[in-house]
């Protein structure tokens, strides 16, 4: 909602407090990050850089008359401290006349769970909970109050950990619907206009402890480097990032262009064509692996220069069936010419085996096709090179097959190649991939396997002359065959 009295809070106004608001908004043109009329959750942990944020949107509203509400997480990190913040917020906001939503997550116990460091586990909860608030109310904008000083100790944080130049171009002050309009504004500034506002943020105690990276650069490394460098630094250091990022959106630019002919998603996978990825300048097939990565996983970390490396080195140039594994349980493999990069669960598919009557027809939800059995005369039968149609030969008495998943060691003779050969081996001779593999289906007639669903027929059961049952067998593909029905069984 908008509150158009404004309560005692935010009232005070100087010259100082309105040439730091003319520098937000200087900051808000210049990336557009704002439109007349927009529905915007502010995310406030009731620290100085997030109540200063909200506060300067309230001044806007003259100009841009915006539909402000607030989201506030207890993270459930600090105990009282942090339901604390919870209340401290929820007041303020009441005072506002703002809308607030408030959010518990129990993060320590994600932490546990997802193998994350609890930087990592809080920032997948806030961006996934933000992302279902913003669904849930229309908003069209996420406001979040990062700084200048905050853009400085990303840039020493990621030139530590050993980040490319995507990761050295600092927090982008516009990315999807999140906009950050401090972020050209120093966090001494923010605290002085808090101060001239009358309101008296809650300070966040974890962040006074030099226990964490980020912690560290800031209470040490930065003032170091002023001691050492100059006041300046910081501003020195500020103008680097601006730098990098327009260079880094200029390369990004050119892997977007690029990606779209490389890049193909489907059913929650990223395939990659392995032969157009390695004839790229190795920035560009950084970029691009990035990219199928962000489209696996739009909310997680962005991939280090580690995992870049090995993804290109170890997969890209392995053999196929090479592999790693990166964060979150997802898994990158070569399979022939291509790469996919996949959620590592569920890679091995546990179908059951069904009966098949003849005539008859059933649905095999975990291969994902129909498969049919019919009897024909040998006046219907004809040629055709579809792998999916075959026709065989059975006796009389045959009055039902089974279908069922490869199993270990499965053994058949395949049509044209004159011997019994090792379905395993069948697929690694004809560059089956191996997610395919995983949902191959045979048809089998008294242990015998029959027809390897779109693969090949066995030599022993095709039609002969003077066959004493003539069967043919289809299958198609149950996204073509069936839109979306019934997958139940026949």
């Amino acid at each position: 909602m908008r509150h158009n009295d404004l309560p005692e809070v935010g009232k005070g106004r100087t010259v100082e407090s309105s040439t730091l608001t003319l520098k937000v908004k200087r900051t808000i043109s210049r990336y557009q990050m704002l439109s007349p009329g927009q529905r915007v959750l502010v995310s406030v942990s009731g620290g100085p850089d997030s109540m200063a944020l909200l506060l300067f949107l309230r001044e806007l509203d003259p100009e841009y008359h915006l539909d402000l509400e607030v989201f506030h997480l207890d993270h459930m990190m600090r105990g009282e401290e942090s339901r604390e913040d919870a209340r401290f917020v929820k007041e303020f906001c009441q005072e506002l006349g703002y809308r607030c939503h408030l959010e518990s997550f129990d993060v320590p116990d994600y932490v546990e769970s997802r193998s994350l460091s609890p930087q990592e586990a809080a920032r997948e909860v806030r961006n996934r909970l933000l992302d279902d608030c913003v669904d849930r109310i229309g908003a069209s904008r996420i406001a979040v109050g990062h700084t200048a000083d905050d853009q400085v100790e990303t840039f020493l944080m990621r030139l530590m950990q050993g980040a490319g130049l995507s990761g050295l171009s600092g927090i982008p002050p516009v990315s999807g619907k999140i906009i950050r309009p401090l972020i050209e504004v120093w966090r001494k500034e923010i605290e002085g206009y808090c101060r001239l506002q009358g309101v008296e943020p809650r300070m966040d105690s974890s962040n006074l402890k030099p226990v964490y990276l980020r912690n560290r650069i800031r209470l040490e490394l930065l003032p170091l480097l002023e001691r050492v460098m100059g006041l300046g630094v910081k501003e020195v250091l500020l103008r680097e990032v601006k730098t990098l990022r327009e260079d880094n959106r200029f390369m990004e630019d050119m892997a977007e262009k690029t990606a779209g002919g490389i890049l193909k998603t489907e059913e929650g996978r990223v395939l990659v064509d392995r032969s157009l990825l390695q004839g790229l300048p190795r920035a560009i097939q950084n970029r691009v692996i990035a990219l199928a990565w962000e489209n696996l996983n739009p909310l997680a970390k962005p991939l280090g220069y580690r995992h870049l490396e090995d993804i290109i080195e170890k997969v890209f140039g392995g053999v196929s069936g090479a592999r790693i594994d990166l964060p979150g349980g997802v898994v990158v493999r070569r399979e022939y010419d291509r790469v996919v990069i996949a959620p590592g669960e569920g890679e091995e598919v546990l179908g059951e085996e069904v009966e098949l009557d003849i005539p008859g027809e059933v649905n095999l939800p975990w291969a994902r096709v129909k498969v049919e059995a019919r009897e024909v005369k040998s006046t219907d039968i004809y040629l055709s090179s579809d792998p999916w149609v075959e026709y065989v030969d059975l006796p009389p008495e045959e009055k039902r097959l089974i279908l069922r998943p490869v199993s270990p060691g499965d053994r058949f003779w395949p049509l044209g190649v004159g011997g019994s050969k090792k379905i395993k081996d069948f697929f690694i001779d004809n560059k089956v991939p191996r997610e395919e593999r995983t949902r191959a289906v045979v048809v089998t007639s008294r242990g015998e396997i029959v027809w390897l669903v779109g693969y090949r027929l066995d030599e022993r059961f095709r039609l002969k002359e003077g066959a004493e049952r003539e069967i043919c067998l289809t299958a198609q593909r149950m996204s073509d065959s069936l839109d979306g029905g019934d997958e139940g069984g026949a």
